[in-house]
């Protein structure tokens, strides 16, 4: 029987120790009072310890009591021979026994509390059982629940399972027999098997335990730890299995390196990855960029007629979307882990069925962005691909498509070899009979050469052959800054980038002559070669300078034109201004002056043209600008009270844009100038201009006081607004007026081209 003094109702424990207390004062007065002697205070030892046990700090007030009764006691009738030092003493002996008794209660609760926690939070199961065929089990942590889905009370002397019973069926009799071997040599004993949980799981677990003996060496019980492994089981299956598809990579890439022919390759390759985790079935199709199939090249394992019975594409309807179509198009492998389940293996189910497939794995072959074909595998098991053993497999058939790639290069080499040694006749011969100067240099000298060279050189072959270029033809060759650029030319050309350019040459008789030169980079038979192709162009380069010089004298004339058209409409302008002064019609000398800013604007355009590198041309916002600024000029006298704000792109317009569009700037920003505000009045005028796509969109507007209500600018009597709407459609535009703040007009036309001459 076990005895617990922390058993009993907190009421229980109160009467009890009112009782035992009530018993001290008896005691106290049957032995005090009555003076038979000295009082039985051994008695009073129990219900101080009781009660520190039980209470702990609070349970001193037990032994306090217990002195003041002896104290008071002695107070009211001394004992002969006992005074009170005594009684004093013992009544402090009480409370240092209660208080040692509180202090190792504590203790002892502190060691059990955290002997529980450590019990509770370890990764596993302790326990102590009976050696029998049920392991009967005596104690278990509380880890039982998270390791076998079975609590304490439910293991704990077989209530409800017994330990045994848990124990997967092939498992038993070897833990059985390793047990039994530990027991019997009496020597600690280590397992791994595995479990059934509650729920029905299978778990690996790692025991280990020992025997706990009498002093006669009888065998009492068992303890032991047990704990689960299941992840680190995994791992090492994983690894397993990681090492078995590394081990075939291995194999894999020794044959490619062997085998040249791609159909033994290709069924080699499938028979090692089969054997790899004992595949169901490997297979390797090839892409047909017709009419994106999915063509078999090999095939291991059990097929019985599968891809006969099939169809595999790349493209987008159902029978693309399969594991080799996705990962042919995705480029990356692509898993299917339930074949039965999977909605996109639908097409391949009923087949797939047949012949026990489960999952699978495909892969694209690829190299660089070239993609070959695909590698597909096929498992019997669910779920049987992993993400690690998909990169390893990634790898392979990446070595895979290298593989094809250089089997494709090398049959075509083999082609080439073979057109180039049948056709070496007929190199020869056009070689010989080329147009142009075929020169082959290889280490900067020449090595071989054609008959039009020797014809373009006036030199023979002996005294071609072995030269540099620099020494036999360059006129420059002493020149450093000539060695140099033309070293520049030969280097791009062997590093692959074929160079053309122009040269001046020299014959062996010392004549020079102008050179197109074209050089290549040439692999032939294994060395690196440079060819150069040169072309006589001395005529033509005699053509080119007559026509730069042409195009030079014509350009002088044209911008010549353009400052005479200014210089005249400048004179224009300056005989409407002296006429404007003899007239006393204000109305007559303000048509005199409006006059005159049309004729500055068209002669503005022609400046620009002549003042600009392209003639064609003019830059539009720096026409703007001026062309505003000098409007400012001359409308204002004080033109620091007009505020112009600008936003203009840097747009190119020709002279057939320039002049309509200057002049309905012209008239719009005047018709402002002279009308939106109140004399001397402060104001502000905008200017937007952009290219949207094929139009250009101007926006031209200010903040005086506006058009009247129903006023209508396509139809007036201004001249100026006829000449703006007029102007619009020579743009074939569009011009619309808001009138609600201020006055803004947006136009919208398109760059005029320039009329076809013939």
């Amino acid at each position: 029987m076990k005895l617990d003094l922390n058993s009993g109702s907190e009421l229980n424990r109160i009467g009890f120790i009112s009782l035992l207390l009530l018993s001290s004062f008896i005691l106290t007065y049957y032995f005090h009072l009555q003076g038979i002697g000295h009082v039985f205070t051994h008695f009073f030892y129990l219900p101080t310890i009781m009660a520190c046990i039980w209470w702990r700090r609070k349970g001193l007030l037990v032994p306090s009591i217990l002195a003041i009764l002896l104290i008071i006691s002695n107070l009211m009738i001394p004992f002969s021979g006992v005074n009170l030092t005594e009684d004093l003493l013992r009544g402090v002996m009480f409370i240092l026994v209660g208080l040692v008794t509180v202090l190792l209660t504590e203790r002892f609760q502190e060691t059990e509390r955290q002997l529980s926690t450590l019990m509770s939070n370890l990764p596993g199961m302790a326990y102590r059982c009976k050696n029998d065929e049920d392991w009967t089990m005596k104690f278990v942590s509380e880890g039982c629940y998270e390791l076998t889905g079975y609590t304490s009370k439910e293991l704990v002397k077989n209530k409800k399972i017994s330990y045994s019973s848990t124990i997967h069926p092939d498992d038993v009799e070897k833990v059985w027999n390793v047990v039994q071997l530990g027991v019997s040599s009496q020597k600690p004993f280590k397992t791994t098997y595995r479990i059934i949980t509650a729920d029905s799981k299978e778990k690996y677990v790692w025991e280990q335990g020992c025997g706990i003996y009498s002093d006669k060496r009888e065998l009492i019980s068992l303890e032991g730890f047990i704990t689960d492994i299941t992840n680190r089981k995994k791992v090492e299956q994983e690894v397993k299995h990681l090492n078995s598809v590394l081990k075939s990579i291995r194999n894999v890439n020794q044959l490619i390196v062997k085998e040249k022919n791609r159909d033994e390759l290709f069924r080699r390759v499938c028979n090692i990855l089969r054997k790899t985790r004992d595949f169901k079935f490997v297979w390797i199709g090839l892409v047909n960029e017709e009419n994106f199939d999915i063509v078999p090249a090999a095939s291991s394992g059990f097929e019985e007629g599968y891809l006969d019975s099939i169809e595999i594409t790349w493209d987008d309807s159902p029978e693309g979307n399969g594991p080799s179509g996705m990962a042919i198009k995705n480029r990356k492998p692509h898993i299917m882990r339930n074949l039965i389940h999977d909605p996109n293996f639908k097409p391949w189910k009923d087949e797939a069925l047949k012949r026990g497939f489960s999952s699978s794995i495909a892969l694209p072959l690829m190299h660089e962005k070239m993609v070959y074909g695909s590698l597909a595998i096929y498992s019997e098991e669910f779920d049987a691909f992993n993400s690690e053993e998909a990169v390893l497999l990634m790898e392979l058939a990446e070595d895979i498509g290298f593989a094809i790639h250089n089997l494709n290069v090398e049959s075509k080499q083999r082609e080439m070899e073979e057109s180039l040694r049948t056709s070496e006749e007929k190199y020869r011969t056009l070689f010989d009979n080329a147009d142009d100067a075929i020169i082959i240099m290889k280490d900067n000298r020449f090595v071989d050469c054609n008959s039009k060279t020797l014809d373009m050189y006036g030199a023979s072959r002996g005294e071609i052959i072995g030269e540099t270029p620099h020494t036999l033809f360059s006129p420059h060759h002493q020149d450093k800054k000539s060695r140099e650029k033309a070293l520049k030319y030969i280097n791009r050309a062997l590093d692959g980038i074929p160079q053309v350019f122009e040269w001046e040459l020299r014959k062996k008789d010392g004549a020079l002559f102008y050179g197109e030169v074209k050089l290549n980079n040439l692999n032939l038979e294994g060395g690196n070669y440079l060819m150069a192709v040169v072309r006589d162009i001395t005529e033509r380069k005699i053509a080119e300078d007559q026509i730069k010089l042409s195009l030079h004298e014509k350009e002088v004339l044209l911008r010549e034109i353009h400052h005479r058209v200014k210089n005249n409409l400048q004179i224009i302008s300056s005989l409407l201004n002296l006429q404007s002064r003899g007239i006393d019609n204000e109305e007559v000398r303000e048509i005199f002056k409006e006059s005159q800013t049309r004729v500055k604007a068209m002669a503005m355009v022609h400046e620009k043209l002549y003042q600009s590198n392209d003639l064609s041309k003019i830059q539009f916002k720096d026409y703007i600008l001026s062309l505003v600024g000098n409007l400012i000029q001359t409308y204002l006298k004080d033109p620091s009270i007009i505020a112009l704000k600008t936003d203009i792109d840097e747009i190119y317009v020709d002279i057939n844009t320039a002049v309509p569009s200057g002049l309905i700037i012209t008239e719009i920003i005047s018709n402002s100038l002279k009308h939106a505000f109140p004399e001397e009045g402060a104001g502000e005028i905008n200017i937007f201009l952009r290219r949207e796509g094929s139009d250009l969109v101007l926006k031209i507007s200010d903040n005086g006081k506006g058009f009247p209500g129903d006023f209508d600018f396509r139809n007036t009597g201004t001249l100026g607004l006829q000449l703006v709407n007029s102007l619009v459609e020579q743009l074939e535009g569009k011009i619309e007026l808001d009138n609600t703040n201020g006055v803004e007009f947006r136009i919208i036309f398109k760059e005029l081209e320039y009329a076809k001459r013939n």
